[in-house]
Order: C-alpha cells, then sequence, then structure tokens
C-alpha cells in the first residue's frame, strides 16, 4: 500500500462475476507497512475508482470494499474500519466505463497496536448479477493527475483512497511479503492520511 506514487501503470482489470448469487468478489488487496506506534483510528474515509463497467445492465454491479486492521502477522483482526457491501451506483457498461465513489463514509474507531497493519480489499457488490465480465481500472503514474471525488468521470486519472486520520507507519516489510502486496519505501516513520 504505497503512501506515495509508485508509478504504476494504468491496467484494465477485468474478471467474471462467479455467480448469479447476490454477493461480494475481491478485486485487489493492499497491505500498508506496520504501524510503529499504538494509536486510534477514527474519522471517515473516501475513494474514487475509475474505468469502473459491467458488460450488461443484468450485471448489477457496485462499488464494495472492506477495510481492517490486522495484527502484524496479517493472520487475525484487530478490528474492521469499515465494510461497504450494499447497493450505491451500478456501473455503466464497458463502452462508457466512468469511476464511482465512497464519500466520507464513517469509519468505526479501532485500537491499533504497534505492529499491526492497515488491509484494503477493493471489489464488487453484485445484485443478483450475471454470470459476466466485470471491470476496473488501478493504476497510479506520476504523469497522471488524480481524480477528483466525483462519479461518472470518463477521464483515465489515477485512482485513490484515503482516510481522514492521520497514521504513523515504521518500516516495510522485506520482499516477497503476505498476500504479494505492494509496498512503497519512503523512509523514516513516515505519517500518512492521505491518498493510496
Amino acid at each position: 500500500m504505497p503512501t506515495a506514487k509508485s508509478n504504476t501503470a494504468l491496467t484494465t482489470y477485468t474478471k467474471q462475476f462467479p455467480s448469479t448469487a447476490t454477493q461480494q468478489m475481491m478485486f485487489h488487496q493492499w497491505i500498508s507497512d506496520t504501524l510503529d506506534v499504538n494509536q486510534t483510528i477514527s474519522g471517515t474515509m473516501s475513494m474514487v475508482i475509475g474505468k469502473c463497467a459491467e458488460t450488461t445492465t443484468a450485471g448489477d454491479a457496485h462499488l464494495a470494499f472492506t477495510a481492517w486492521v490486522a495484527q502484524g502477522d496479517t493472520s487475525s483482526s484487530r478490528g474492521t474500519l469499515l465494510e461497504f457491501h450494499a447497493t450505491s451506483t451500478e456501473f455503466p457498461l464497458v463502452a462508457s466505463a466512468a469511476t464511482r465513489i465512497h464519500n466520507g463514509r464513517a469509519i468505526t474507531t479501532v485500537n491499533a497496536l504497534a505492529g499491526d497493519r492497515i488491509i484494503m480489499e477493493i471489489g464488487i457488490h453484485g445484485v443478483t448479477p450475471a454470470i459476466q465480465n466485470m471491470q476496473m481500472r488501478f493504476g497510479d503514474p506520476t504523469a497522471s493527475a488524480d481524480f477528483a471525488l466525483t462519479a461518472a468521470l470518463t477521464t483515465d486519472l489515477d485512482p485513490w483512497w484515503e482516510l481522514s486520520a492521520n497514521l504513523t507507519v515504521g518500516s516495510p516489510p522485506a520482499a516477497g511479503g503476505p498476500i504479494g502486496a505492494q509496498y512503497y519505501q519512503q523512509g523514516g516513520n513516515p505519517t500518512f492520511g492521505g491518498r493510496y
């Protein structure tokens, strides 16, 4: 979970929704560096994900996510910050792929301990969907600006998510860390409350 742009190319990820039953499907998971001190996480969370799309309107896809605090080895949860598995604004068709957002959603306060990590999982809440392809676009090229926190934008800019709280993190784990996470070495003990 980089705390600054890592110049990753914008890439459209396509996955087939696996069932016609209402459920969630994860597209991506990010794991933060370890928190370096005990800290209380509270406030709100916002995000904008670009180029979201479904193959037909029968897909009934909606932007979903779960953010939680994991104990250092990521095998156990310290607490869930926020889980949104519900309808919001349905994804457009592929030809009109556009942003979908969550704006200022209140999170549940979690008392994190030094060594814990933040885990963010972003995906789709499908409501009695068709078995069909769904798309999201991720990346953070330094030459591109960030999306505004606005739904239905069709430009090709950088998606992001943010917490209103400032967190203090330590050093990133060694390469090949858990679940193939993406890390960014910022040096020292950076504070982040900005975009990821």
